[in-house]
């Protein structure tokens, strides 16, 4: 029974060492550490590889490269407008010159400095407003003489001076809250 049980041992630690090799030498063997090339032929055409090619002159019909290592995949490796000659195939040419369009548009829409300051002003007088607003409603809660009237019987109940007072300090309340909304929606961004 023990032995039994120590060849078991034996062979599940075996097992476990090989598979820990395995890993590490998976692990140093993997292509993230390797180069990758990026190829163009002389019709344009890019490939990528693994393998270092033989780095001839583009502009004598053959391949030339350039090396890329993986660390550098997440940059933008699109080509600047000077890049693109005569030998880029037509397609390439017309993508860059709509990208560059594309940033063109992009650049012309956005706000300028005075129209976000502008904006800003105009958000920051219309919360102003609201909190005036909001306080006036609150002082006008609070019963000032004349705002009650008698009854026969003893006692008071209020106006109608009292709620007509109370109506337009709410209506201006509702009023300075849409303004803001309104204000709000009109925050410079891309211009349509």
């Amino acid at each position: 029974m023990q032995q039994n049980l120590l060849s078991h041992l034996a062979r599940l630690l075996t097992d476990r060492a090989i598979a820990a090799c395995l890993s590490v030498a998976l692990l140093y063997s993997s292509p993230s550490s390797a180069d990758i090339y990026r190829v163009i032929d002389a019709n344009g055409n890019i490939s990528f590889t693994d393998q270092p090619p033989v780095n001839l002159d583009q502009r004598s019909g053959k391949f030339s490269s350039e090396s890329i290592t993986v660390d550098e995949k997440s940059k933008n490796t699109s080509l600047a407008p000077e890049a693109i000659d005569d030998n880029h195939p037509e397609w390439l040419r017309e993508a860059q010159k709509k990208r560059q369009a594309d940033e063109q548009q992009q650049k012309a829409n956005r706000p300028t400095k005075n129209e976000i300051k502008a904006w800003k002003q105009s958000l920051l007088a219309a919360r102003q407003q609201l909190s005036q607003a909001k306080k006036a409603l609150e002082q006008g809660v609070i019963a000032s003489e004349g705002d009650f009237v008698g009854r026969a019987g003893g006692g008071g109940r209020p106006s109608e001076q009292y709620f007509e007072k109370l109506r337009a300090l709410e209506q201006n309340v509702t009023d300075a809250e849409k303004h803001l909304a309104a204000i709000k929606r009109t925050k410079p961004s891309s211009r349509q």
